[in-house]
């Protein structure tokens, strides 16, 4: 690599600066073959899926009322829990048969197999305990019951498959997670959340854990570096079955009410949901990434969802009443890197609220007429808040394969849901320090004040890195304020002029993805925390902890020819946690 200075050309200027030129190199992949295994439980079978030809080719029957599955990482083995059976179904997926039925603890449901594929864990719902397999004997080793329970049912283990993370379905207030040390095949920390925990997973990090709570409406984060609850979100249906993206970017849950909800891990918010079949119950992503599988239980499908787009390619007939999915993959593309950046929205019809609070739909957002496919995305996130209260947005960036060292666009915001100034007059608004850039930010219209601002302009490169940006990297935050007045609703951030520049200036295709700021009905009290057995009844309708950020900023004295002359420097943030609550409108019934 040498140095050279190179002109980088931007909507409304051109920065020339230093950059490194470096060329990039890219390898083909072999090939891969990817079966996905769908259980059903009205069926007491299991329908296999190629997605070569995107149908059904064979159906393997199991025991009575399948509820699980899990594959190993080589994909050579299935494992499907037979609740009725009190057994396990070993599936050789090279030949699509079964080849051992291994007993287990009562009513097993989930299933989780270690990361050298020589375990098997099994949450037997009914016997409130976790049966280990041994995959070469096909037979149980051990039974941890002390701590377990009750109702344990879904289970996940980290990504070193030192711990295993089991929720106990039937615990309610609160709802507990039991942690388990599989060196030693006990129980070492309970983790107390929202109530009614039924599925987990994990981030390839392994540094957090997604619960879906069935009952409550809520998806619960755990920190597994100190087995804490750290925060929850607040969904539109009841929660089911959960799944991270292999590049930790985006978690993925399936509620009930026909969709599954994205979230940003990043800050932890829900985004645009995903819609797809009737009451889907369980996801499954393929091991690099490019597509999620949907088993939905209330019309006997799984949808196919592109995640590039959140775009639903295929419906595929299955069996009766898929119940949980998992995928087999074989050959060398199956265990590279991620492919798929963080997944980019198709923006969805989002009501626009008047000035005077009057909600009036508006047309989809549309991020550009035509997409070209390696087009880089800039995606703007979502939040949720009440009037007076100040929440964090984050934008997003998706290279699609591009090599990004720099990007500006603007971002429209309504005077409700503004983004917030500084002392200095200058949108409050911090870069990611991980990505090593800086950042220039102004308010639109140049030298508007208050409420005169209609949006930002936002600018992120480095004057001394050119190095690339990395695949699905959060770009920056900014801080938003809810005006107190502002009415009931969904207010959109319109990101326009979207541009972007590899790092010898020359100009990439570019496109944004509108975010939105969500604003719920004000509470006169918020609700006391999950330990507080007093609150018991009211904190089934709970909702989501936000986090606001405040970090050392830096003035850029450099006039960069731009409207945004403000510069954010990466330093460390310090984060404050308040938990809000939404009140109930839906009834209960106990599992």
């Amino acid at each position: 690599m040498h140095r050279r200075e190179a002109a980088i050309g931007w909507a409304g200027g051109t920065l020339r600066a230093i950059a490194v030129g470096c060329a990039a190199a890219v390898a083909g992949r072999a090939g891969a073959q990817t079966s996905v295994y769908v259980v059903n439980v009205a069926g007491d079978d299991v329908s296999v899926i190629d997605r070569s030809s995107a149908g059904v080719v064979t159906t393997i029957p199991v025991g009575p009322q399948p509820n699980g599955i899990a594959v190993t990482p080589d994909g050579g083995r299935a494992y499907v829990s037979n609740f009725r059976a009190d057994t396990v179904s070993v599936i050789d997926t090279r030949a699509n048969r079964v080849v051992a039925d291994i007993p287990v603890g009562h009513q097993p449901v989930g299933i989780a197999v270690s990361p050298d594929g020589a375990l098997a864990y099994v949450a037997n719902r009914g016997g409130g305990s976790v049966s280990v397999i041994d995959t070469a004997a096909n037979a149980v080793v051990a039974t941890i019951e002390d701590g377990v329970g009750p109702g344990s049912n879904g289970i996940a283990l980290t990504p070193d498959g030192a711990f295993a993370y089991v929720n106990n379905a039937f615990s309610k207030e609160p709802g507990t997670v039991s942690v388990v040390d599989t060196a030693a095949n006990a129980v070492v920390g309970t983790v107390e959340l929202y109530r009614n925990p039924k599925r987990v997973a994990i981030s390839p990090d392994g540094r957090t854990a997604y619960v879906a709570n069935f009952r409550s409406w809520n998806v619960s984060v755990i920190d597994t570096r100190t087995n804490t609850f750290t925060t929850g979100l607040r969904v539109s249906g009841r929660t089911v079955g959960v799944a991270v993206h292999p590049n930790g970017a985006y978690a993925y849950v399936t509620n009930l009410a026909g969709t599954v909800e994205v979230i940003e891990t990043a800050g932890n918010t829900l985004t645009e949901p995903i819609a797809v079949g009737r009451e889907p119950y369980a996801i499954a992503i393929a091991p690099r990434g490019g597509e999620a599988y949907v088993a939905n239980l209330g019309d006997d499908t799984v949808s196919v969802v592109e995640l590039g787009t959140d775009a639903v390619v295929a419906e595929i007939p299955v069996g009766n009443k898929p119940f949980a999915v998992a995928v087999a993959c074989f050959g060398p593309q199956c265990t590279g890197p991620p492919f798929t950046p963080k997944p980019t929205r198709t923006p969805t019809v989002v009501p626009t609220v008047t000035a005077t609070g009057t909600v009036t739909a508006t047309p989809p957002a549309t991020a550009t007429p035509t997409l070209d496919p390696n087009a880089v995305g800039m995606v703007v996130g979502s939040a949720t808040g009440r009037p007076g209260e100040q929440v964090q947005v984050a934008v997003s960036l998706h290279t699609r394969g591009q090599i990004v060292a720099g990007v500006q666009h603007d971002i429209g915001f309504d005077r409700s849901t503004a983004v917030a100034a500084l002392p200095n007059g200058k949108p409050d608004c911090l870069v990611n320090p991980d990505i090593d850039k800086m950042a220039a930010a102004g308010f639109q219209p140049p030298g508007c004040t208050g409420v005169s601002c209609h949006g930002v302009r936002v600018l992120v490169l480095s004057l001394s890195n050119t190095d690339p940006i990395p695949d699905g990297s959060r770009l920056y935050t900014c801080r938003v304020v809810i005006a107190a007045d502002a009415a009931p609703g969904r207010y959109r951030l319109a990101i326009s002029d979207a541009v972007a520049s590899d790092p010898d200036g020359q100009a990439l295709p570019a496109y944004g993805v509108d975010g939105t700021v969500t604003v719920s009905t004000p509470r006169a009290a918020a609700l006391p925390g999950i330990g507080d057995r007093r609150a018991a009844a009211a904190r089934r309708c709970s909702a989501g902890a936000r986090f606001s950020r405040g970090s050392p900023r830096l003035t850029w004295r450099t006039w960069l020819g731009i409207s945004a002359d403000t510069a954010i420097d990466a330093g460390r943030s310090s984060s404050t946690r308040a938990i809000r609550e939404t009140p109930c409108t839906w009834s209960h019934r106990e599992p």
